[in-house]
């Protein structure tokens, strides 16, 4: 293999290529034996020293399911050449980190795909999940939110409810209200996600609660009068806290009771997870009365609390509108896949054993999802209705 070349393909297993650079090494795929030269410059380029450690089993098993995959890609005559450069960028990203990090796989957004999933097509192909949530409002009464207009909802005890266009409800004290006696009995509230839904609360203190989908949190409509801000949350929710020494913030879900101290933290609490994760992004937190410091999370098992540092960036991934896998098992990328389609999962034989790693966008079809992750070559999908069996 010309040096040059290998030179330039290690550069990008290694993620230091230009956009320049990606484009020189992709016109070496024009030759007429890809599958080779794709198999040798992956082979040449794992000698350089940078990836001396790297296991490399099974090497033709895996790259049969990258050219599958690629085979499909040059058949449908309905993508656009750009996007036929723009799909083997990925896949060949998605060949060389597959191989870099054994039974793993890695991908990309730009991935573009021919429905090659068992049972997917243009027509029967399931959209991404949105700003979906359902009000109850102390008196009963239920408010479907993404059929309803913007601006105002409701009106309770000292405050107005208001719904804005880009998915969010928000809680105003009442100016009239202010330094008045209302009472200290609250009205309690309720917003909740279906799966396939989220959406962003702003309490009437000022907090401000974004809600996973398949999530609910119950909270008192005003805090005022009240010694104490309690909310009870199911699911997952990101909270940016209004801090106020006198009236503490706390947040009940599963077993715990996290107090902040000021704070911005990530709860997730979903009842088919084996723990329970809270993760703290910025300021002081409690957690069972043990404290956080930013970057740390707390695992709850069976009543058993552990402290670890806490990657961020795939806790907060979802809120940021995207997949992030580091090492997940099947199970748990499924899990996640499930709420935000949708989609009920079934598995039939034995489940893959590989570990999955990743990052796709929130807003892509599920389409994109599978067929990405069948890329592995280690897991394969059927998709009936919004049925979606997982076999290896």
């Amino acid at each position: 293999m010309e040096e040059s070349t290998t030179h330039l393909f290690t550069k990008y297993l290694a993620g230091n290529c230009s956009d320049i650079e990606v484009r020189l090494l992709l016109e070496h795929f024009k030759l007429a034996d890809k599958e080779l030269l794709l198999k040798q410059l992956i082979i040449d380029a794992l000698k350089a020293p940078e990836f001396s450690q790297v296991n490399v089993p099974d090497l033709d098993h895996r790259l049969e399911a990258i050219h599958k995959n690629i085979n499909l890609h040059l058949q449908n005559d309905q993508i656009k050449r750009m996007n036929w450069w723009v799909g083997w960028r990925s896949m060949v990203a998605a060949a060389s980190i597959i191989l870099m990090l054994g039974a793993g796989f890695y991908f990309y957004n730009q991935y573009v795909h021919p429905y090659s999933v068992d049972g997917l097509t243009a027509e029967n192909d399931i959209p991404a999940g949105g700003n979906k949530a359902i009000l109850v409002l102390a008196n009963g009464k239920r408010l479907a939110l993404d059929d309803r207009g913007n601006g105002k909802l409701a009106e309770q005890t000292g405050v107005s409810v208001t719904k804005t266009k880009d998915g969010k409800v928000i809680y105003t004290m009442l100016p009239e209200v202010h330094g008045k006696d209302i009472g200290s009995r609250p009205e309690f509230n309720t917003l909740s996600t279906p799966r396939g839904g989220t959406y962003q609360l702003k309490l009437s203190d000022g907090t401000t609660v974004f809600l996973n989908s398949g999530s609910s949190v119950k909270f008192p409509a005003s805090f005022a009068n009240l010694k104490e801000r309690r909310v009870e949350l199911d699911g997952e929710a990101y909270f940016e806290i209004k801090h106020n020494e006198k009236q503490p913030f706390k947040v009940t879900s599963a077993g715990q009771v996290v107090e902040d101290i000021g704070t911005v933290f990530n709860i997730n609490s979903y009842a088919d997870e084996p723990n329970v994760k809270t993760t703290l992004i910025e300021g002081s937190a409690s957690v069972n009365a043990t404290v956080l410091v930013p970057g740390q999370q707390a695992i709850l098992t069976k009543g058993n609390l552990q402290l670890k540092n806490a990657d961020l960036e795939e806790v907060l991934a979802w809120k940021e509108g995207n997949f992030l896998f580091r090492g997940e098992k099947i199970e748990s990328v499924m899990r996640k896949i499930a709420y935000w389609y949708d989609v009920e999962i079934v598995y039939a034989g034995q489940k893959p054993m590989a570990d999955f790693r990743g990052k796709v966008s929130r807003s892509r079809k599920i389409s994109a999802v599978l067929e990405i992750l069948e890329l592995t070559g280690s897991v394969h999908f059927k998709v009936e209705g919004r049925k979606v069996t997982v076999m290896n």
